[in-house]
């Protein structure tokens, strides 16, 4: 009986911190062992003359995501984790949007569900559009209305990106600030 699911042979293994001659045993998906001669595998590949690289996190995606009305990303999961796979891309993180008047949970949920088909590890930021009190308090927990402010983060309100967007009478201002929240002001 084989020791590991697969077992790529040969290779050399950069990691983070070194660069060395290794055999990768995988077991569920997932690196178990490095080392030379490595039990047998079910499936083997041989990297001899090869770079084994860990694969890459792309932390700012826009996969499946609504964009309000009939509009949708190009991409769907299952597209778009395809083409971050090629690239040597293992794990993506989206955004999941809270809709007005729903939970930040329903938003999550419904986010997991279109990503059903993702052919590789995700995980997503989430997108705020109704922060009330008792949303945030129910829902993040240890929140406080006497937590931090933005304003009292200033490696935040030093960056231009993290102003609120749109028309000053969109609602979002002073949404945000019933429910305690001050947006930033770009310096």
């Amino acid at each position: 009986m084989p020791d590991f699911d697969l077992v790529i042979r040969h290779g050399t293994v950069a990691t983070a911190s070194d660069v060395f001659a290794s055999d990768i045993g995988i077991s569920g998906g997932k690196v178990v062992a490095l080392g030379q001669q490595l039990g047998a595998g079910t499936r083997e590949i041989d990297a001899t003359g090869k770079l084994v690289l860990p694969g890459g996190i792309d932390s700012h995606v826009h996969i499946e995501e609504p964009r309000g009305g009939p509009m949708v990303n190009a991409d769907s999961f299952a597209s778009g984790t395809a083409s971050a796979a090629v690239g040597g891309t293992t794990t993506v993180i989206g955004f999941a949007r809270q809709e007005r008047g729903g939970s930040m949970a329903q938003g999550v949920a419904e986010h997991h569900a279109r990503a059903a088909g993702s052919r590789i590890d995700y995980s997503f930021h989430m997108i705020f559009t109704d922060p009330r009190p008792e949303i945030l308090a129910e829902e993040i927990p240890g929140w406080s209305p006497r937590a931090p402010q933005l304003q009292d983060l200033p490696h935040l309100r030093r960056r231009p990106h993290h102003r609120w967007r749109g028309a000053a009478g969109d609602g979002r201002r002073p949404a945000a600030r019933r429910a305690g929240l001050h947006p930033c002001r770009a310096s």
